[in-house]
């Protein structure tokens, strides 16, 4: 996966989206998709959601080996509004998560239009992408003219924007609940199945759980449930995690989280995890 990611605190041009994510800027569909297929111009998208006042702060897309569906393929956008990116200041820390909307497109038929939603975490350079009981995310098919389209994504991105509003919300709760170690273990194990399980659930990994609990930046020392989410998925999505495999006699790393369907699928599964423990905490008080 190509990427491109600095502060998200700083629009990014066309120019710079362009570098990072080509196929943004595809106006056809690739030539193995039928006419029933209607291509979705995300910069168009892009340049409406513009005049709402967002503005793009990183750009992806998924590495292909069809050297054709380059300009087509998968890609991903994080969008935040003007008057956040113009607000950042010296925040203390428990304030330094930001909204975001998450906008996903392929013209190669490889993903329908979704709009997610999504935060920014500063002290770790860390997208979030979440996922509640009552939202997953906004889904636009390839069918219809494009005018119709970017009426209904910038309806969708509003409701979404709404949408990062519980995120935030939840990072004060989430913020104030202590987690023992117990409870942090019982994460941590969950998760564990979330990063390294199969189909099934079966996990086949030297990585221990108790390894998705170790802080990067002793800032992350703390114990409550927002500070633990944050560390366990950290080390689930930007890899680096050793273990030894006393079968094989090898030793492994983990890897980053590069394929944008997992880094949202990960994503999405941790947060309504992190969800669930503080809904635990809520029906036991």
């Amino acid at each position: 996966m190509t990427y491109h990611n600095r502060n998200h605190n700083t629009a990014l041009t066309n120019d710079e989206i362009y570098r990072y994510a080509p196929s943004v800027f595809a106006t056809q569909a690739h030539d193995s998709r039928t006419e029933r297929f209607r291509p979705i111009p995300t910069i168009q998208i892009v340049e409406s959601l513009r005049k709402e006042g967002f503005e793009v702060v990183s750009a992806a897309q998924s590495n292909t080996r069809d050297a054709s569906k380059r300009d087509f393929t998968k890609h991903l956008l994080r969008l935040r509004h003007v008057n956040d990116l113009s607000n950042v200041t010296a925040r203390d820390k428990i304030n330094d998560t930001h909204g975001e909307i998450i906008l996903k497109n392929g013209n190669d038929g490889s993903s329908s239009y979704q709009l997610h939603a999504g935060a920014w975490r500063e002290v770790c350079s860390n997208g979030l992408v979440a996922m509640t009981e009552f939202f997953d995310c906004i889904r636009v098919k390839h069918m219809g003219d494009i005018e119709r389209v970017a009426s209904n994504v910038i309806e969708g991105t509003f409701t979404v924007l709404r949408e990062t509003e519980s995120i935030l919300s939840a990072r004060d709760t989430w913020s104030q609940i202590q987690m023992s170690h117990e409870a942090r273990m019982a994460f941590a194990e969950a998760a564990h199945v979330v990063r390294f399980g199969d189909s099934e659930g079966k996990v086949e990994t030297p990585i221990k759980p108790s390894q998705l609990l170790i802080p990067r930046r002793s800032y992350d020392k703390a114990t409550d449930l927002f500070t633990v989410y944050n560390v366990v998925q950290e080390n689930a999505i930007k890899g680096g995690l050793r273990g030894y495999n006393q079968k094989t006699g090898r030793r492994t790393t983990t890897k980053v989280i590069n394929n944008l369907d997992n880094d949202v699928k990960i994503n999405k599964a941790l947060w309504k995890l992190a969800d669930y423990f503080a809904a635990q905490v809520k029906s036991a008080a």
